[in-house]
């Protein structure tokens, strides 16, 4: 998602790294609007591995 964020959000200086499930992004101060709302769209449309999804079951 850095990499796609990095080319589709001219001037925010994306940049970040990490693995899989714990990662980092950095950004222009004054680009952090159309840079959250591009990842939030990009979250929202990812496919979710189940494989990785918490063991904490919340309620219980």
């Amino acid at each position: 998602m850095v990499e796609e964020l990095s080319e589709e959000v001219d001037g925010a200086g994306v940049s970040g790294g990490g693995h899989l499930v714990v990662g980092s992004i950095k950004f222009v101060p004054g680009m952090r609007e159309p840079v959250v709302e591009a990842l939030v769209e990009k979250m929202a449309d990812a496919e979710l591995d189940e494989a990785l999804r918490s063991t904490l079951l919340r309620g219980e």
